[in-house]
């Protein structure tokens, strides 16, 4: 018998919070680190000055259409970072809600260096980042 070990290895899920003893590998393990990238907060970790995104703090009333437009590229940028990433694709939509408040519908696909696909569907609204979908192969 041969035990094989996934190439990023094994972790416990967490998105926004620690999910115990659910186990993740794969697209699924680089789908929730993508998610924790862009919600954290820059230099969240003692070892990446570079790490985090903040994604929270770049909305509200104060962003530009500039601001809006130039989002996807940082995004993408950001997550590719990660060395575990091969490729990443980032869409925004903008959607009317309630009253005149806008929400960003984000979409982000990706290919990790191994070949595993996955993806993740955002809601950010009025200063805030919703998971609406995680996946990964």
């Amino acid at each position: 018998m041969t035990i094989t070990t996934p190439p990023y290895g094994r972790d416990t899920s967490a998105t926004s919070r620690v999910h115990y003893g659910k186990v993740v590998s794969g697209g699924t393990l680089l789908a929730e680190a993508c998610y924790r990238r862009l919600i954290s907060e820059r230099s969240a970790l003692e070892d990446d000055l570079t790490y985090g995104f903040a994604l929270a703090n770049k909305l509200g009333a104060s962003m530009t259409l500039d601001d809006r437009e130039s989002l996807a590229p940082e995004l993408a940028a950001e997550l590719k970072k990660d060395e575990r990433i091969d490729d990443v694709t980032v869409s925004i939509i903008e959607t009317q809600t309630e009253g005149a408040s806008v929400a960003l519908d984000i979409e982000i696909e990706g290919i990790g260096k191994e070949g595993e696909e996955f993806g993740l569907a955002l809601r950010a609204k009025d200063a805030k980042v919703e998971l609406l979908h995680l996946w990964g192969e």
